[in-house]
C-alpha cells in the first residue's frame, strides 16, 4: 500500500508540474504589456492521493528541557495510510482541525510513518512548536528519506519557535500478542533543547511546498532545501525574519512570487553545504542553474544582501523582484534574460551599476528610481537595438544608457509615479 500511495505521489507531481496554463501576472494585467514565448510555470497541485481512512491523532503531555510559553505542553502525533485530511476555515474563520483548542500549547509534532503529505493549515499559529519529526521506516540509498511529498499551503505559518526537522527511522514495539507495531510516542522522543538551534533542513522526498507554508517562522536561521524539491510556493518564507542562508541544492524552475520577501537578515543562498559546519556560507545569492524565472518581488526588502548572482539560464524578472535591497551593490543579468519587470531595483540605495544584456525586449518603468548610485546602464546591444526595447519610463529624470556602439539617453520622470510600499498581499 505505502509503495502504491508513493508511485502515485511521485506520477500526480510530475503531472502537475508539465502543465501549462496562463501566466498569472498576465491574468492580472500586472505584466509589461510585451509578447513572452517564455516558459509557464504553473502551481502544481496537491497529488490526487486519498485521504488517509485511518487517520489518527493524539496529544502526549510532557514536561520540555526548553523554554517554551506553553501552559501545557503536549506533542501531537498524526498517523494513517494517505493524506492527511484538509483543515480549512469556516465561516466564522476557525479551522476545522481536531486539536484546534491545544494549538498554543503543542511543541514537537511527530508525523508518523505512511502520511504522504502535511495538508494546508495543519499546524498555522501552532505558535509554541519547536521541532519536528517525520518518521520513515525504509531507508532509500543508506538514508532516510521522508514519505511526506507535499507541504501544504499555510502549512507551518506562524510557528515562529520553529527551529529543527528530522527524519527518522519507524518507533517500534512488541504487543502483548507478540506481534511488532508502532510504540507510543513519549517525552525521551523529542530533540534536545541544544539542536533546536535554527538550523532547519527540509526532509529528502518532499517535492513541493506550498503557498505562505513557512511564513513568519522567525526562529529559522538556516534553510536546507533537498534536490526532490520541485516547486516552492508563493510567499512560502515571507517573513522568515531570522534566515540568514538557504543551501537550495533542488532543481526549481522559478524562484516564486515573494518566496523571501522581508526576509530581512538573508545575506546568502548557496547550491551546496559547505565541507565543514563550521565554514560559513558565502555571503552572495547565488541560485540554482535549473532556474528560468524570478517572480515578483522574489527578494522584496532582503536588506541584507549586498550580492546576486544568476545562473545563465534565466530568461525573465519579475516586478519589484529586487526591490528595496538597500545593501546589494551588484546583479548579474544573464544573458538570456528577455524581460524586466517594473521596479525591479526600486530603492536599491547601494547600487552602483547595472548591466542589461542584449537579450533584452522588454523593460518595466521605475527599474532604478531610488537608486542614487546608479549613473548609467549598460546595455550589451547597440542604439538601434535599445531603441527596439519595450520600454517605459526610467523612473528618473535622465539616465544614460552605453550601448556597444554608443551612448543614448533614456529620460521622462513618470507624471504619476506609484509608490511602493510594504502592502499585505492576500493570503492562501
Amino acid at each position: 500500500m505505502k509503495k502504491i500511495l508513493a508511485i502515485l505521489l511521485s506520477l500526480m507531481f510530475m503531472l502537475s508540474l508539465a502543465s501549462c496554463g496562463d501566466d498569472e501576472n498576465e491574468k492580472d494585467g500586472k505584466g509589461t504589456g510585451s509578447e513572452s514565448t517564455e516558459e509557464v510555470h504553473t502551481v502544481p497541485e496537491e497529488p490526487d492521493v486519498p485521504v488517509a481512512e485511518d487517520f489518527a491523532w493524539e496529544l502526549v503531555d510532557v514536561a520540555v528541557d526548553f523554554q517554551t510559553n506553553a501552559s501545557s505542553p503536549k506533542i501531537l502525533v498524526v498517523s494513517g495510510h494517505g493524506r492527511m485530511p484538509d483543515f480549512n476555515e469556516d465561516e466564522n474563520n476557525y479551522l476545522s482541525r481536531p486539536w484546534e483548542e491545544d494549538a498554543d500549547n503543542i511543541v514537537y509534532v511527530y508525523v508518523r510513518d505512511g502520511i504522504v503529505s502535511v495538508s494546508d493549515h495543519a499546524f498555522m499559529l501552532c505558535r509554541n512548536l519547536r521541532a519536528v519529526t517525520f518518521e520513515n521506516k525504509e531507508a532509500k540509498n543508506g538514508k532516510m528519506t521522508s514519505d511526506v511529498a507535499y507541504v501544504g499551503d499555510c502549512a507551518f505559518y506562524g510557528c515562529y519557535k520553529l527551529g529543527y526537522i528530522d527524519v527518522r527511522g519507524e518507533k517500534t514495539a512488541v504487543g502483548e500478542d507478540g506481534k511488532t507495531g508502532p510504540a507510543p510516542i513519549t517525552a525521551e522522543d523529542m530533540p534536545n533543547s541544544e539542536l533546536i538551534d535554527g538550523n532547519v533542513a527540509l526532509p529528502s522526498g518532499v517535492t513541493s511546498v506550498g503557498d505562505y507554508a513557512f511564513r513568519a517562522c522567525t526562529s529559522m536561521k538556516q534553510l536546507t532545501l533537498p534536490e526532490s524539491i520541485g516547486y516552492i510556493g508563493e510567499y512560502a518564507f515571507r517573513g522568515c525574519t531570522s534566515l540568514e542562508g538557504v543551501i537550495m541544492k533542488s532543481a526549481l524552475r522559478s524562484i516564486s512570487e515573494g518566496t523571501f520577501y522581508d526576509c530581512t537578515a538573508l545575506k546568502a543562498i548557496a547550491k551546496e553545504s559547505p565541507k565543514s559546519a563550521d565554514i560559513p556560507l558565502p555571503e552572495t545569492v547565488n541560485l540554482p542553474d535549473s532556474v528560468t524565472k524570478i517572480g515578483d518581488s522574489a527578494f522584496f526588502g532582503c536588506t541584507s544582501v549586498t550580492s546576486v548572482v544568476l545562473p545563465s539560464s534565466v530568461t525573465s524578472v519579475g516586478d519589484y523582484a529586487f526591490c528595496k535591497m538597500t545593501s546589494v551593490t551588484s546583479i548579474n543579468l544573464p544573458s538570456k534574460v528577455k524581460t524586466l519587470g517594473k521596479g525591479a531595483f526600486f530603492g536599491c540605495t547601494s547600487l552602483t551599476g547595472i548591466s542589461l544584456p542584449a537579450s533584452i525586449t522588454s523593460v518595466g518603468n521605475n527599474i532604478i528610481r531610488e537608486c542614487p548610485a546608479v549613473q548609467s546602464i549598460k546595455f550589451a546591444g547597440t542604439k538601434s537595438a535599445w531603441s527596439s526595447v519595450s520600454k517605459a519610463e526610467s523612473g528618473v529624470a535622465l539616465v544614460k544608457v552605453n550601448c556597444s556602439d554608443g551612448t543614448i539617453e533614456w529620460k521622462e520622470t513618470p507624471k504619476e509615479t506609484e509608490t511602493v510600499t510594504e502592502s499585505q498581499p492576500t493570503e492562501g
